[in-house]
C-alpha cells in the first residue's frame, strides 16, 4: 500500500503552504473529503477546514499538490520530514 503526501494551498497564494497531509486514498478523493468538511459547519472543527472555508468565501480555490509517496513502513518518518520542511 502506498501513502501519498500532499500540501494544500489557495489560488490567491499558491506558494503559501497551509497544510501537509497524508492519505492512502486517491488525492482527488481526499480533497473531496476536505472540501466536504469545510462546507459543513458541524464538520469544520479543524483549523485546515476553517481556513478552507474562509478561502472559499473569499472566492478562491484550494489547490492540492502531491509532494511524495512511500510504502507503509516509511510513512511516519516521511510525514515528519515534510512537516518539518514546511514549518
Amino acid at each position: 500500500m502506498l501513502y501519498y503526501f500532499y500540501v494544500l494551498t489557495s489560488s490567491d497564494k499558491p506558494d503559501d503552504i497551509r497544510y501537509v497531509g497524508v492519505t492512502t486514498a486517491k488525492l482527488n478523493q481526499r480533497l473531496s473529503g476536505h472540501r466536504y468538511n469545510a462546507h459543513h459547519e458541524n464538520k469544520r472543527s479543524q483549523p485546515v477546514h476553517k481556513w478552507m472555508w474562509k478561502k472559499y468565501q473569499e472566492g478562491f480555490d484550494i489547490i492540492m499538490k502531491q509532494i511524495d509517496c512511500c510504502e507503509k513502513d516509511m510513512w511516519e518518518v516521511t510525514e515528519k520530514k515534510w512537516v518539518k520542511y514546511y514549518r
